[in-house]
C-alpha cells in the first residue's frame, strides 16, 4: 500500500546484512487488497520479513511480532493476540518469515464489538507492526523493525 511507512534496523552494523518487513491487509470475502474492512466478513493482516546477506543462516533464536490497531479519533487502542508471538527463527528460511492475524476473528469479545459498534458510522484504525529478535539464550537480540502500514476503516455491514 502507498501509505505504508517501514523501517528495519540490525544494531550493532553488520555491513551486508540488512533486512524488510511489510503489511498486506487482505479482505476474507474476495481476497482482495483492502482498507475497509467489513466486519461480517473480516480481513487479513499479513506481515512478511526477511534477512538478507551472507550471516543469515549463522543466526539463531526467536521472533517476537506484534500486530497493533492504533485508534484514529475516539476509540480504545488494541493489541491484536496479546502476549505478542513468539515465532522460531528457522536458520535455512530462504523465503522470510510470514505471521497473519484475522480482524476481527482475533481479537477478544470486547475489542471485537467495540470497532464493529454498528452505532458508530465505522471506526478507523492505523495498523502498525512490531518486530524484534531474542536469541538463541532466549535474551533480547540485536534486530528490531517496525511497519507503520495503512489505516483501516471496519464496520458493521450485510453478510456476503
Amino acid at each position: 500500500m502507498s501509505d505504508e511507512h517501514c523501517g528495519f534496523q540490525i544494531q550493532p552494523f553488520v555491513g551486508e546484512l540488512t533486512g524488510d518487513i511489510t503489511i498486506d491487509i487482505v479482505d476474507l470475502d474476495n481476497l482482495q487488497p483492502t482498507t475497509v474492512v467489513n466486519c461480517n466478513s473480516g480481513a487479513e493482516v499479513r506481515v512478511h520479513w526477511d534477512i538478507h546477506g551472507h550471516l543469515k543462516k549463522h543466526l539463531c533464536g526467536k521472533w517476537c511480532v506484534c500486530v497493533h490497531l492504533e485508534s484514529i479519533g475516539p476509540g480504545p487502542e488494541i493489541s491484536v493476540k496479546e502476549p505478542c508471538a513468539q515465532l522460531d527463527w528457522e536458520t535455512c528460511n530462504d523465503g522470510g518469515w510470514d505471521y497473519v492475524v484475522t480482524i476481527p476473528k482475533d481479537l477478544d469479545e470486547a475489542q471485537s464489538a467495540e470497532i464493529c459498534d454498528e452505532s458508530k458510522c465505522g471506526r478507523l484504525y492505523q495498523i502498525a507492526v512490531t518486530l524484534t529478535s531474542r536469541n538463541g539464550c532466549d535474551e533480547p537480540g540485536h534486530i528490531a523493525a517496525y511497519c507503520k502500514g495503512p489505516c483501516i476503516m471496519f464496520f458493521s455491514g450485510e453478510e456476503s
